[in-house]
């Protein structure tokens, strides 16, 4: 994979949304938040995807994978939720139309000459093998990837990496798996 991050970019309130599970922390956290002290998404809407990549390298090294999956979490639900509200995702898409939405979404959101992101490589029935192309932590995608299909409303989605570029693969792949959406049952009424 191109680990590459020269000139690419990203929307800096992306930056802000990693850190939000940390605010009131401020003090453990500090030097997480010297990091991104002069993010302002409102003067200047982008930021580099480096500095994305070290706020979570940092969560990571220092809170531990699981608050890193937990940061993750909440950009799977705000990626969902924007996405739903612009009508990229339908309300009746099943988590392929949903992660297709994402793939596409992304190469909006993240200002790559290379155009990396995510392919869609495989799907079947409850089940869709995603490839990251794009330097995101790998880890945080586990949280913002399961969050995301969660938005479906599917039963027991799961995240499993199939590849890692940390145990030196050539890409990291996701194996996301859900149960169908349950069919409601009209009761008959029984008459006695």
């Amino acid at each position: 994979m191109d680990e590459s991050t020269a000139g690419v970019t990203l929307n800096a309130s992306l930056v802000l949304t990693v850190i939000e599970p940390f605010r009131g922390m401020e003090r453990l956290c500090a030097p997480l938040f010297e990091m991104v002290r002069d993010i302002d998404p409102a003067s200047r809407p982008h930021a580099p995807i480096a500095l994305y990549n070290d706020v979570c390298a940092w969560i990571e090294d220092n809170l531990g994978a699981a608050h890193l999956r937990a940061a993750g979490a909440s950009i799977g639900r705000s990626a969902f939720m924007r996405l739903r509200r612009e009508g990229a995702i339908a309300p009746d898409a099943g988590p392929t139309e949903a992660l297709a939405a994402l793939a596409r979404a992304v190469l909006v959101t993240i200002q790559d000459p290379k155009k990396r992101g995510w392919e869609l490589l495989d799907s079947t029935e409850g089940r869709v093998i995603l490839r990251r192309t794009q330097t995101f932590n790998c880890v945080m995608q586990e949280g913002a990837l399961l969050e995301f299909v969660r938005g479906t409303a599917v039963t027991m989605p799961r995240v499993d990496q199939l590849h890692c570029t940390r145990r030196g693969e050539s890409f990291c792949e996701y194996e996301i798996k859900w149960l169908p959406k349950r069919q409601s049952r009209t009761m008959t009424p029984v008459r006695g």
